[in-house]
């Protein structure tokens, strides 16, 4: 049976599912498109209110946008899946991506930030991580991702496409091993979910490819905040409030569309509704086993956390 060192093969699956695999060989070739729009009259002011007091350490919108996809990947497992090889595969660990600004200048250079998460994390551990992140990559010139950067482009070309060559080579196989699954670690392709945060350089969203290369199969371009008329479902009443676009793009194959609907559910809801994400999750041990991450594999008995 294959291995990987950053997943779990998953062998309970149709052999229709498994046919799509042969059918749809490529990630944007199985690209599917989910606009969400969103209501932040509720988001917004509960964001002031939260960081009254709170000096330099505050929540941003990005904070929640972030803590509702690590939610929804906690509650819809099927979302931290990749096929590689023709073959399914879990996750073992719950990865977001997005490019970091080292300064708050258009002419700054960027880094790639990827944080591990927790399914139970909360809005305030959420973002305690996330700032201690961003704080240490503009507090250096330089991370061990430039640093990489720098030796491989400093190499002939024909040895640079070998050496991505090879990479997706033994990724393609399933063998990655250790080693070369720790020259990765940097690079966003082999992540659980990507985030492009367009609206903080006041962008409108886009429809954002996936890569062919690496594992990530989920990316959500964030729009800016505009006033737009707004027409309440259950009162057919009409105002004008901040909303915002995220649109998402999902790899097809991992997963079914209404499992893929709900998740969308999923991030609408925590979005619109920030105080959910104050709370941790409660799990069922069924639930934590569906994750397969290997941080509980032989110890969440002791964690005394099951629901």
């Amino acid at each position: 049976m294959p291995k990987r060192y950053d997943a779990n093969l998953v062998d309970n699956i149709t052999k229709f599912h498994e046919l799509e695999f042969h059918i749809m060989r490529g990630r944007n070739e199985s690209a599917i498109y989910f606009d969400l729009d969103l209501d932040l009259s509720k988001t917004l002011p509960y964001i002031e209110k939260v960081n009254e007091g709170k000096g330099k350490k505050k929540i941003t919108l990005f904070h929640i946008i972030l803590g509702a996809a690590v939610r929804t990947l906690a509650l819809r497992p099927k979302l931290n899946r990749f096929v590689s090889n023709r073959r399914l595969w879990q996750r073992n660990t719950m990865t977001l991506a997005f490019v970091v600004k080292k300064m708050l200048d258009e002419d700054a250079g960027s880094v790639n930030a990827m944080i591990d998460f927790d399914p139970f994390e909360t809005l305030d551990t959420i973002s305690e991580k996330i700032d201690k992140h961003l704080y240490e990559a503009r507090k250096t010139n330089s991370n061990e991702n430039d640093k990489q950067i720098e030796m491989i482009t400093k190499m002939p070309r024909f040895l640079i496409r070998f050496i991505f060559w090879l990479v997706r080579w033994l990724d393609e196989r399933n063998l990655f091993s250790k080693f070369v699954y720790s020259q990765t670690k940097d690079m966003p392709m082999y992540s659980s979910a990507f985030l492009a945060n367009l609206g903080s350089i006041g962008l409108p969203t886009v429809y954002h490819h996936l890569f062919e290369m690496g594992t990530i199969g989920f990316f959500l371009a964030i729009g800016k905040i505009t006033k737009r008329p707004f027409v309440d479902q259950e009162t057919g009443e009409l105002s004008v409030r901040p909303m915002m676009t995220i649109r998402i793009t999902l790899d097809d194959r991992i997963s079914e569309g209404v499992y893929l609907r709900k998740a969308v559910d999923y991030l609408h809801l925590y979005i619109e509704n920030p105080e959910e994400l104050e709370k941790p999750l409660e799990l069922s041990q069924k639930q934590l086993d569906w994750l397969k991450l290997k941080k509980y594999k032989k110890d969440w008995s002791k964690k005394g956390k099951t629901k």
